[in-house]
């Protein structure tokens, strides 16, 4: 029988993308893992702060909590640029595009190796290509962070400002025997935690995506 020589081939970029597959199915379940055992200590938190809320502190503390909520709305920000820079640092590893298979060497024994030879060509014009992008991106992606960095440069003056403030009334509540610092904690905690819950969701539909996509390698391989 002939001999299928692109066989070998296809198997072994089959077994790479399944390896590639691998690595991201694990690394979306860490993330619901990690995710999950964080979401767990929201409960008890919300109560507490219920009943700091029943006290009379939201009301108090109204400017300060809003403040965090700030603090959080930038974070979230540098979060949307963060997977981005995963990307370039995978696109980084991907190049040069491989283009030794189509060599004269290993061309030579092939009936069609002129027919093939074809493909080198438009192989190293995608290798261009994706050069290119690469430094766009890395460009686009300083100006995010600069830009970034500057509305938290302008964010911490208004933030400095409201701190003064805020200390006198947490002097107030402790005369009290209010703890003000507390809440503060608690506000905080819940805002970083409720972005979590909606990352839950999405990170599972990525999981049944990433399985699909696994069993049809399986199957085709």
């Amino acid at each position: 029988m002939d001999r299928d020589e692109s066989l070998a081939l296809r198997k072994r970029e089959l077994r790479r993308q399944l390896e590639q597959s691998r690595n991201q199915i694990l690394a979306t379940r860490k993330k619901l893992a990690d995710g999950k055992e964080a979401l767990e200590a929201l409960p008890g938190i919300e109560e507490t702060l219920a009943r700091y809320q029943e006290a009379g502190l939201e009301k108090d503390l109204r400017e300060q909590s809003m403040l965090v909520r700030e603090e959080c709305v930038l974070s979230s920000a540098e979060e949307r640029v963060r997977p981005f820079r995963s990307y370039l640092d995978e696109l980084r590893q991907e190049l040069p595009v491989d283009r030794v298979f189509l060599s004269l060497k290993a061309l030579e024994d092939l009936p069609g190796r002129d027919i093939l030879a074809g493909v080198d060509p438009v192989l190293a014009r995608l290798d261009a290509d994706l050069e290119d992008v690469l430094q766009r991106l890395e460009s686009a992606l300083n100006r995010a962070d600069q830009g970034v960095e500057r509305v938290q440069e302008q964010f911490e003056s208004h933030r400095d400002a409201a701190h003064v403030d805020h200390q006198k009334k947490l002097r107030d509540q402790q005369k009290e025997r209010v703890d003000g610092e507390e809440f503060i904690q608690l506000r905080r905690q819940i805002e970083q935690l409720h972005p979590l819950r909606d990352q839950q969701a999405n990170l599972g539909r990525l999981e049944e995506d990433l399985l699909e996509s696994r069993r049809n390698l399986v199957a085709t391989l």
